[in-house]
Order: structure tokens, then C-alpha cells, then sequence
């Protein structure tokens, strides 16, 4: 699944800063704030009780968690809030939340101010469509173990929105669909015949002759996913969906890992591009050969990850596999490096002196999952997930593989985030703008954080001028920028149409206001220009703060 940079960001920050969720007492000085709501089930209207209504801090530094679960009229009480903006989300077994157009929701945003009391608010939700069925071979005998996963478009991949495997009776059941059309598809799990073809102690590959295996089979029965058929699921219903599997040509993948010496070894992987839950696995032997069986036909990313003197090194390339075998690839891993560093605080730096933060680098060179390359300040060997900032204000990130990052800090607090990287200097060279070129070696860099950032708000309105809550949107920088996915921000707006964008970096801007807009199809140039004509200029200097209104790009027909 394509790795979406805000959610990366918020996992980093909660890992490493060791956030606990609780609820906040209200500091002296001010009036609290209440929240008075109910539950119901689309269509209709019917209360649900029993549901749990989770209302989150934005800024965590200063707000606070709530919960509270509605009673059997679906009623609903959070009272003592601190003023400011939150999340609510609602979660009911057997339900998914929608907003008001029976969309899938995650979550609305709610701004309370200094002694409101917010009453009526309606949380909506849906019962959840099923999937269930039995997977059998071709002698009609049930398969275990199968991995059956529901899909559903998402920009230019298919996210997985559900999965299950099969039972000794080859039974499965995908539960918490929202309704809608999507493609299923059943992947057996390796099992002995997978081994049974391989080398027994020689260290050799197995025969190149053409064999036959069990594949990843989308519904009703296809190896490819251009020719599968989708099936449409309603809210509250049970979708029958059974699988017969055959044993079809599979292809192979082989070839050498260079640069190995005695006691070296690693493994190799290849991801579906377009579905990149799905991959193939391989190990690399003394020789520095590997071999990847049973893979359909697709585009795919071959990464090697070879472990050389006990150091991690890692090689990618892509790959398009049809029918046939795949002979002589070769992977050239290369070392990692040690980047170290300090941050530097440039105007009003006083607040942050000691206040929770992280360093972590993203990838430029693409948006796989094993490209968002972070640090880690643990002791372990491998590739680090995340650095904490230390009170000295250095950090530490081992094991970088080569390539071409980002430099993004970031935290919890409210303070953190109204910051913008000004500069990352190595030498006398400063690549900021350009990405840090990673090859191997030390590198020491010095990171300048500034508190200077802009601030945006503003309103967003329909088409005929009333408030657009739960609109999503997103400040697009100028083209040169648009890989980076740090200079974007993505707000979404309160129950009265506002919304506010902090830790602008100073440049200029696209502001665009979307209806709906589930992922980061933003980040595609093709999906932008679809929505030409529909910006609004913008430039944001140092320190400043400007209001803007938008109108809402309205939601085309959905697909799920």
C-alpha cells in the first residue's frame, strides 16, 4: 500500500515520543467546553448504542482525548473540554462511520471555543457489507490457508480494504465493507511444493523447466487484474464470492547479489506495483544467487537487502514479469552511510529548548514503502526507524541506504509543528531544496529548524456559498518542489467550513479545496491537472499570517 507521508509522520511521532492517549484536565483560566451529540444508523436514522465516540486533540500539547460510548437511544455526553480543534471518530462493530452522503469518513473535524456548549451533533454510520465464500482447487477440494483480500482503487494502486484466509474447510469472511464495487483476490500461502522443488543440499537452482502452481487469482478466476470482474457489495448485506483454483505456468526470477564474500548472505523481494501488499520472497545462498518462484505476471520491484560483514546493504530494480523466466539479474547492493547531525534553532527558538521531536529522512527517489528510509537511536543492527533529537539537540540515523532524501523534523507539541527546516547544510553546500544525495561513507550535517513559518486560514463554501465541512485542503507547492511531500499540508475544515494551515514554509502556493479526497492522489501531476482552474494562488512570506475563502471542488461519482 503506498505509503501516505502525514500517517508515516504520525506513527514516527507516537512511536518515539511514547504519546499516551488521556483524558486532559482543564488548565486554570479556561471556561470548559462541552460536547452533546447522538449515533445513528444510515439510512433512517435508527440510534446505535453502544458506540464508541472518540473525540482527539489536534494540538496534543495544549487539547486533550475524550471518550465516551452513546446509550441505548445513542446519546452522547463530553463535558470539562478544552477549548480548541479535534477529531471525532466513532467506532461500532459490524459499522463504518460515513459523513452525511454515506461516504466512508475518517472522522470530522470539530472546533469548540471557550465555554461552548455544541449540542446536536449527529455521528453517522453504516452497516458494513460482507464478504464470504470458499476457495477450492481444481478438484474441487478446499484450500487452507489462502489469503483472500478485498481491493479498492486509490489513485493509481489498489489498496487493500479488507482480508481474511481461508480455514480447513476453505472458508473465509471479509467483514467492515463500506458499500461499493471492488476486485478480490486469492493468493495461496508457500507451502510444500514450493520446497519440494527447491535444491536439496547442493546449493543449486532447480530445473528451469516450465511448472505449474497455485498464483494469485483475482475473481473470477484471472491472472490478471485488467481482466477481472468487480464485485458490488451493499450496506448490511452478505456477498457470496467462491474461488476455483488451477495450477497455471508460474515464472521464475533469478540471478546473483555481487559483492559477497564467504559467510555473506540476505534476501530478495519482489513487490506488486500496482498492489504492493503482494510480494514474492527469496534468500541468497553462499554464491550470491537467489531464485523467486511462482510469481504472476506483473510489474514488480526486485529488492535485494544482503547482509555484508554484518552490515546491511540494499539494491532495488524494476522488473516487469510476464510468462516466462527471468534469467541473470544482477543487484549491485551498495554500503550504507552514518548521517549525523545537530539542529539549530533560527527566531523565536526559546519555546522549543527541550520540547519532544524527531528526525527522520524521506525518500525522493520514489514512494515505496522501503524507500521511506528513517533513523532509529536504538542499538540494534539493520535499518533504524526513527531518531529522537537528543537535549543537545544532535541526532544519529545508521544505516542509510543510498539515495536521495529529505530531511524532515517534526514533534508533537504545537511549538514543533509551526516550524519549517530552513536549511540542511553538509560542508558549505546546502540541500534543502535539491535533497541530500546519500552514497555510502559519514556525512555530518547541520540542520537549521526556524519558527518563522506562515499561517493560513480561511473558509471554504459550496456551490452556493454555505459552509463545506469535512472539505479537505491542500497547499500545493510550486512544481520544482512537488516530489517533496513535506512542502505540502493537508488540513481539513471544521463544521462551520474553516480551517488553519501552520508551518507554511515561505514560497509560493496552490491552495485547493476538495469535497472528498480519501489518500494523496494530490501527489500525482495528473490528478492536479484535472483540477486546473480550480486554485487559488498564494505567497506565503516569513512569519506571516493571511485569511483566505475557497470554493470546494465538489466529489465526482465514487469509486471504492
Amino acid at each position: 500500500m503506498r505509503m501516505k507521508l502525514v500517517i508515516i509522520v504520525v506513527a514516527l511521532v507516537a512511536l518515539a515520543l511514547r504519546l499516551e492517549t488521556q483524558t486532559a484536565e482543564v488548565p486554570k483560566g479556561h471556561a470548559q467546553a462541552s460536547l452533546e451529540g447522538s449515533v445513528v444508523k444510515e439510512p433512517g436514522g435508527e440510534p446505535i448504542k453502544k458506540a464508541i465516540v472518540e473525540v482527539i486533540g489536534e494540538n496534543q500539547g495544549e487539547s486533550g482525548n475524550y471518550a465516551a460510548t452513546s446509550d441505548s437511544e445513542g446519546r452522547f455526553k463530553i463535558a470539562d473540554m478544552i477549548p480548541g480543534r479535534y477529531r471525532i471518530l466513532v467506532e461500532r462493530t459490524g459499522y463504518i462511520e460515513v459523513d452525511k452522503k454515506g461516504r466512508r469518513s475518517q472522522g470530522m473535524m470539530l472546533s469548540v471555543d471557550a465555554g461552548q456548549e455544541v449540542k446536536g451533533q449527529t455521528l453517522r454510520m453504516l452497516a458494513g457489507a460482507i464478504l464470504m465464500g470458499r476457495v477450492l482447487d481444481e478438484d474441487g477440494d478446499p484450500m487452507a490457508n489462502v489469503d483472500v483480500t478485498v481491493l479498492r482503487h486509490q489513485g493509481k494502486t489498489f489498496e487493500p480494504t479488507g482480508s481474511a484466509q481461508t480455514n480447513d474447510l476453505g472458508e473465509y469472511r471479509v467483514g467492515g465493507l463500506l458499500a461499493g464495487k471492488y476486485y478480490v483476490a486469492a493468493t495461496p500461502a508457500s507451502n510444500f511444493q514450493t520446497f519440494a522443488m527447491l535444491g536439496k543440499g547442493t546449493g543449486d537452482h532447480v530445473s528451469t523447466a516450465p511448472r505449474a502452481s497455485y498464483l494469485r487469482t483475482y475473481y473470477p478466476g484471472v491472472l490478471d487484474r485488467a481482466q477481472a470482474s468487480m464485485v458490488e457489495v451493499h450496506a448490511g448485506e452478505e456477498m457470496p464470492v467462491d474461488f476455483s483454483l488451477s495450477r497455471k505456468h508460474a515464472a521464475s526470477v533469478r540471478g546473483r547479489v555481487l559483492g559477497l564474500a564467504a559467510g555473506d548472505g540476505g534476501a530478495v523481494m519482489l513487490r506488486n506495483k500496482e498492489a504492493n501488499s503482494e510480494f514474492n520472497t527469496g534468500e541468497i545462498d553462499k554464491d550470491g544467487k537467489f531464485e523467486i518462484l511462482n510469481v504472476a505476471p506483473g510489474n514488480y520491484t526486485l529488492t535485494a537487502i544482503a547482509v555484508v560483514k554484518g552490515k546491511s546493504q540494499i539494491a532495488h530494480e524494476p522488473l516487469e514479469i510476464g510468462t516466462t523466466d527471468i534469467e541473470d539479474v544482477q543487484l549491485a547492493p551498495e554500503p550504507p552511510a552514518n548521517v549525523r547531525g545537530r539542529v539549530q534553532f533560527a527566531g523565536k527558538s526559546a519555546a522549543l529548548k527541550g520540547a519532544p521531536a524527531v528526525v527522520f529522512l524521506h525518500s525522493l527517489d520514489g514512494d515505496d514503502l522501503e524507500n521511506a528510509v528513517t533513523a532509529s537511536t536504538d542499538e540494534t543492527e539493520g535499518f533504524r526507524t526513527f531518531a529522537k533529537l537528543k537535549p543537545d539537540g544532535t541526532f544519529e540515523l545508521p544505516n542509510v541506504p543510498p539515495g536521495n532524501y529529505e530531511v524532515i523534523f517534526t514533534g508533537d507539541s504545537q511549538e514543533v509543528r509551526d516550524t519549517f527546516v530552513e536549511s540542511v547544510t553538509a560542508g558549505t553546500k546546502d540541500y534543502v531544496d535539491s535533497g541530500l544525495n546519500v552514497s555510502g561513507g559519514s556525512i555530518m550535517l547541520d540542520v537549521t529548524v526556524s519558527t518563522a513559518a506562515g499561517i493560513v486560514d480561511g473558509v471554504v463554501a459550496g456551490k452556493k456559498g454555505e459552509p463545506a465541512p469535512g472539505s479537505v485542503v491542500i497547499a500545493v507547492p510550486e512544481e520544482r518542489f512537488r516530489k517533496q511531500a513535506s512542502r505540502y499540508c493537508r488540513v481539513e475544515t471544521d463544521q462551520k467550513g474553516r480551517f488553519s494551515m501552520r508551518g507554511l514554509r515561505p514560497g509560493p502556493y496552490s491552495l485547493y479545496a476538495w469535497e472528498v479526497l480519501d489518500g494523496d492522489e494530490y501527489l500525482d501531476a495528473d490528478f492536479l491537472k484535472a483540477a486546473d482552474g480550480h486554485g487559488t494562488a498564494i505567497k506565503v512570506e516569513k512569519s506571516s499570517h493571511q485569511s483566505v475563502e475557497l470554493k470546494v471542488i465538489p466529489a465526482v461519482s465514487e469509486q471504492p
